[in-house]
């Protein structure tokens, strides 16, 4: 692969990350108006082009299908039947709330997806009360990976050749431990809930592109199925408590704040 189809790859995986995140988060008008212009999906077309699938090409096709034109108003009652008004709806958009874990184990998962964000400078709003591990901002990381990528092919010498392996290194390293174990699980949940609608569409879109994903890094991909995590007993209610609030990333202010009231 020359330099200038592996630019035009980072540039369609970077597209396709942004989409799906945009996608599961708490849609607004914005993202409404935006699925109303053609220019969207004929992106998303040339992105799925560049990875030379099939199965790619016929989700971002399901996708264009459902999503054209979609009001927000059904936007909205899509999202609230999927993922309801707390962390445990139909499909849970949360990293920890797949497979069996204790509280410790809970507790690690948040602190790594934490390092990694804060490694590169990304940070969740307090305001938005969202979890590090909720599946668009996994998705909205892995697109500010690529755009590092696509940054560091752009630079000369050593420094750039550093610059990308290290970002290489945190992609694969990100799939492997956090969205690829668990994302294709997810994707398949939410079409078998969803079926026949936009955010169907969007569970097939995402589970075609991880699977992409995880080859380009030689990992193997995600089970396609994940228990969900019991809930009820005292232990997972002090889990709950304890992940139920943003950990803060380090290096944002939230952490630095921390970091003066213990000292």
């Amino acid at each position: 692969m020359n330099a200038t189809t592996m630019q035009q790859k980072t540039e369609a995986r970077g597209r396709l990350y942004g989409f799906l995140a945009n996608a599961l988060r708490f849609p607004d008008r914005d993202f409404a108006g935006k699925l109303a212009e053609p220019s969207t999906f004929d992106g998303l077309d040339r992105a799925a082009e560049a990875h030379l699938d099939f199965d790619l090409t016929q989700a971002v096709y399901g996708a264009r299908r459902f999503g054209c034109g979609i009001t927000l108003k059904d936007l909205e009652a899509l999202h609230f039947l999927a993922f309801g008004h707390s962390l445990r709806g139909a499909v849970p958009p949360y990293e920890l709330e797949y497979g069996s874990k204790d509280v410790f184990q809970m507790s690690d998962q948040l602190t790594d997806v934490g390092a990694f964000y804060g490694a590169f400078g990304m940070h969740i709003d307090p305001l938005s009360h969202e979890r590090l591990d909720h599946i668009a901002a996994q998705l909205e990381f892995m697109f500010l990976l690529c755009a590092h990528q696509a940054a560091a092919a752009e630079e000369q010498g050593a420094e750039g050749l550093q610059h990308m392996a290290v970002v290489r290194d945190a992609q694969r390293k990100f799939v492997r431990d956090h969205l690829g174990r668990w994302g294709l699980a997810f994707g398949r949940r939410l079409q078998a809930h969803a079926s026949d609608t936009f955010l169907g569409a969007i569970g097939k879109l995402l589970e075609a592109f991880l699977v992409l994903e995880c080859r380009l890094m030689t990992l193997p991909p995600g089970p396609a199925f994940l228990e969900l995590r019991a809930t009820g007993t005292a232990e997972e209610l002090l889990a709950e408590q304890a992940c139920a609030s943003p950990v803060p990333v380090p290096g944002s202010e939230d952490a630095a704040d921390g970091e003066e009231d213990a000292g």
